[in-house]
């Protein structure tokens, strides 16, 4: 009779796990969906996840009720032409490095195109030629290539998602196998004769309730913070543009506070310091990763300097045999020096600028 209690009990909890994976998903606040409505443009590309599929589209209205008029990246896609806030459970934006790409190929085809043209013998005007020539095909090169380094940007993250997840279902079927094994215990009980009433009570399990927090991930303690913890916190400030990625997904924004307990006031840095959620604080048991956002600059410098130094030498060496060729010009081997100094110098603010404008990823915590 036992074993029938509980299988019963434990089909009953598991039936329900489907009802609660499917539940709507919380609308955003008044102050998500006016963010997201200024962040909206029509010809944007968003990935909007729902329960059972993912959408690359255009989108042309978001309102209170959703979101509608949604244009398919790939023509042969079916999408629904609305989607309810109730069914959205993320939204990302579909991001390149189109620009920066481009931008770079324009200044390093522009420096390459009039070089080359130089080495090769050609007389002005065929150098300045050379560089709208090498600046057009770099920056046509470098969108190509940059368009295929892609990446998301979240816009919207629903509440759900980010709320503590729920009670695991096996505690729930415990609680109901014991609360059916007591009640055979005590029809029992009633039956026996009054010198065998006396029964040993049982324990009942331990149960989260509703509202508690999530239960702690295994290998993380909700005491001491570990040293991991205490050196992200050190780290992170609020100006810091983070990267988590957590049981609830990505999410790129700022934090307000970094403490021992976990992230708190997170907001997204794409809707202008709108807040992403109302929680109060995203403990550390359910953070994987947490990257900080900096630039290239430096490394940019150096690869420009090095990159640009090293062609400013190579040709003052080759300025050396052109001006003993009866120029009445002396050379020398200073000019080798000259043109790698020149060179560098050049190079790295070339660089330091190409770098600034791009972005590079520190990891501060990793569970």
């Amino acid at each position: 009779m036992k074993r029938t209690a509980r299988c019963v009990a434990l089909a009953l909890a598991l039936s329900a796990a489907p009802a609660a994976a499917a539940a709507p998903y919380a609308p955003p606040t008044p102050d998500e969906l006016s963010a997201l409505e200024r962040h909206h443009h029509p010809h944007d590309w968003w990935r909007v996840t729902v329960d059972s599929a993912r959408y690359e589209v255009k989108v042309r209205t978001v309102d209170g009720a959703g979101i509608a008029g949604l244009q398919p990246r790939h023509r042969s896609d079916l999408v629904p032409q609305r989607i309810a806030w109730s069914e959205v459970a993320r939204i990302d934006a579909r991001k390149s490095h189109f620009r920066s790409k481009q931008v770079q190929g324009v200044i390093y085809g522009g420096i390459a195109g009039p070089v080359l043209a130089a080495l090769g013998g050609l007389q002005d005007p065929l150098t300045v030629f050379a560089v709208f020539v090498g600046a057009g095909l770099g920056g046509w090169l470098g969108g190509l290539y940059g368009d295929t380094q892609v990446h998301e940007l979240p816009l919207y993250i629903s509440r759900t998602l980010l709320a503590p997840a729920p009670a695991p279902m096996v505690a729930q079927a415990s609680a109901a196998t014991t609360a059916t094994e007591d009640s055979a215990h005590t029809k029992s009980g009633a039956a026996a004769s009054d010198s065998t009433r006396d029964v040993v009570p049982v324990a009942a399990p331990l149960t989260l309730a509703a509202g508690s927090a999530a239960p702690t991930a295994p290998g993380i303690a909700r005491g001491e913070p570990t040293p991991q913890v205490l050196d992200a916190c050190r780290m992170i400030r609020p100006s810091s543009v983070l990267r988590v990625r957590a049981d609830f997904g990505m999410f790129e924004g700022t934090a307000e506070r970094a403490e021992p307990e976990g992230l708190s006031g997170l907001r997204l840095s794409s809707l202008s310091g709108a807040a992403a959620s109302t929680l109060g604080l995203v403990s550390w048991d359910r953070i994987e990763l947490v990257d900080v956002k900096g630039n290239n600059a430096r490394s940019g410098a150096i690869a420009g300097a090095v990159s640009l130094g090293a062609l400013g030498g190579l040709v003052g060496l080759l300025a050396i045999p052109v001006a003993s060729m009866g120029s009445g010009v002396e050379p020398s081997g200073w000019w080798i020096l000259a043109g790698a100094g020149m060179g560098a110098t050049a190079g790295a603010g070339i660089g330091a600028a190409v770098g600034a404008v791009t972005t590079s990823w520190r990891t501060v915590y990793r569970r």
